[in-house]
């Protein structure tokens, strides 16, 4: 009876033990912890911390701790006030919040020189434009004056390659200087469409960059009004425009234009081998979707706000489909999500939005307008919005900086506007190198005179 009694007793004590055990794996996995010196039960949440350069002094709350970034540590949970310095670079500080059970991750403290050097790549040419291919491994610039042009700047040469000269006046034939407006980038580098102006009439030219190749002059060749003409993504011989008639397809390589593939058109986008438009239907503006050739179309989404012209800009991250869409008229930015799937939700990200652009890895979709900047991080669903003035150009720099023209001077930020340190005097849009050490960015020249030169800054060492 008593050695039966003692196996009871013994079960007992470990299911207790178990249940026990369990509580305070569990109470450890939501973050809570005791400490044994105070006797209190906390909650704690993991604050992982890098910088570049790494080898960075930490403060809390102003205070200096031993270890150097980069940091990893379990916390109470709360906010905290962080700095992070090193000898020869500006300090960085941010105010961090860490939650009970979860992980802050800060991978994105950038340390900027104390003295930002900058360079003249260009000089003398008078530029008046700058332009980049997605991946920043191209450049391209458009020059005035004595000698204009379209060139490419190789960086590592610091040196620019003339592509296109831009056709003179002819008075014999009543024809005004071909001037030139724009330069855009094919994805791989490989072409630019150079669009000028002749007068009041829009010329649309394609350009090669391989050496040797000969300028094509769309307008001449086919008679289209090619307005909003754009690369394909990854595949530099496809052009696509919205026609009166409709979207189109152009082949540069066969000189052939599609029939309409889509009318009533009022905006597009690409999406991996799919394009995505805005179509006026009898239910108002919707979104549709087709393969590149105008087949298999698809309604997405239904009743837009109304305007004339719409901002898209799509991208799939982490196996979700998201689709911004900007009217000029509203501006009020939207983000539709899962737009493939049968019920896609939306979330109003701003009501005085311009433009909207997406961050290079997809995560971070900025929108901004002259005195607003902001961004929706699409990971965890949440929106940060900063004040600002006179905003004129936003590019990321990076996937959690934005390099911002305000005033005609250079910042670099955080996503959030965070941060936010003033790089050099410049004109129009900068663009980070691929390794993201320089910025390339057109800037007034000291001397004075017409365009700008173009200039580098160093921005990791």
């Amino acid at each position: 009876m008593v050695k039966r009694l003692l196996t009871v007793l013994s079960y007992l004590l470990v299911a207790i033990l178990v249940v026990v055990a369990t509580v305070v794996l569990v109470a450890i996995a939501k973050g809570y912890s005791y400490d044994v010196k105070t006797g209190r039960i906390s909650l704690k949440g993991l604050l992982v911390l890098n910088s570049t350069p790494q080898g960075a002094t930490i403060l809390f709350d102003g205070a200096p701790i031993r270890r150097k970034t980069p940091y990893r540590a379990t916390l109470e949970a709360g906010s905290y006030r962080i700095e992070v310095r090193k000898d020869g670079f500006r300090t960085w500080q941010k105010r961090l919040v860490v939650n009970p059970s979860e992980v802050t991750f800060v991978p994105y403290s950038l340390l900027l020189p104390t003295e930002i050097k900058t360079n003249t790549l260009i000089g003398g040419r008078a530029a008046s434009q700058l332009s980049a291919t997605p991946d920043r491994r191209h450049f391209a610039y458009v020059t005035t004056g004595s000698d204009p042009g379209v060139w490419t700047l190789n960086f590592d040469r610091r040196e620019g390659t003339k592509r296109y000269t831009p056709r003179p006046a002819d008075p014999a034939l009543g024809r005004p200087a071909e001037v030139i407006e724009s330069v855009t980038w094919a994805d791989d580098g490989s072409r630019l469409l150079v669009k000028s102006l002749v007068g009041a009439a829009p010329v649309y030219t394609l350009v090669g960059t391989n050496g040797g190749a000969t300028a094509l002059n769309l307008t001449e060749l086919f008679r289209f009004d090619f307005s909003g003409l754009a690369f394909s993504p990854n595949n530099s011989r496809e052009l696509y425009w919205m026609s009166p008639e409709g979207l189109r397809r152009l082949d540069a390589e066969a000189r052939t234009v599609s029939a309409v593939l889509a009318d009533k058109v009022s905006a597009f986008t690409f999406a991996g081998d799919r394009i995505l438009y805005v179509q006026t239907t009898p239910l108002g503006k919707t979104v549709w979707s087709m393969d590149r050739s105008g087949r298999d179309p698809k309604r997405l989404i239904e009743s837009l706000a109304e305007s004339d012209s719409y901002e898209m800009a799509y991208v799939n991250v982490r196996g979700k489909d998201y689709l911004a869409v900007l009217p000029h008229k509203a501006t009020t930015a939207s983000v539709y999500i899962d737009i493939f799937s049968a019920t896609p939700t939306v979330k109003v990200v701003s009501k005085s939005a311009q433009h909207i652009k997406f961050s290079e890895d997809g995560r971070f979709l900025a929108f901004y307008s002259g005195d607003t900047f902001g961004t929706y991080d699409t990971e965890k669903d949440v929106i940060a919005a900063t004040a600002t003035s006179n905003l004129t150009d936003l590019t990321w720099y990076d996937g959690f900086h934005v390099l911002l023209n305000r005033q005609g001077r250079l910042h670099l930020a955080e996503f959030d506007g965070a941060n936010m340190t003033e790089i050099s005097a410049a004109a129009g849009p900068a663009y980070s190198t691929n390794d993201h050490r320089f910025v390339v960015a057109l800037r007034p020249p000291a001397r004075g005179g017409q365009g700008f030169d173009i200039i580098s800054a160093e921005i990791k060492r």
